[in-house]
């Protein structure tokens, strides 16, 4: 035998309940701490060497953290194999020439 659902009812449903403790609101983290410098600004060697390959050149940086400037530029003998140059307000240019690669990317995340 097949059970009679059950009579239709115009009620509406019952109201949920409120849950006995409200959630508490959680303070914003704190801002991170400025760095302790200015700008940095430096230049290396490298090297590589292996089974296969061997190169050198430069290695170029300047960071601006009040700014978020970055410069990065990679150079074997004269050629350049990379260039990062931007901010955090404009983007990033991502330069590799090697590759055909130029463009702009708003984060370097």
């Amino acid at each position: 035998m097949i059970p009679t659902p059950p009579a239709f009812s115009a009620q509406a449903p019952p109201a949920p309940t409120p849950p006995a403790h409200p959630p508490t609101a959680q303070p914003a983290p704190a801002p991170p701490a400025p760095l302790p410098f200015a700008s940095v600004r430096a230049k290396y060697k490298w090297s590589l060497r292996d089974g296969k390959e061997s190169g050198s050149g430069t290695l170029v940086v300047l960071l601006a953290p009040a700014s978020g400037k970055l410069v990065l530029e990679i150079f074997s003998f004269s050629d350049r194999l990379a260039l990062v140059d931007g901010d955090s307000a404009r983007g990033y240019q991502v330069v590799l020439p090697r590759q055909q690669v130029n463009r702009t990317v708003p984060t370097l995340a």
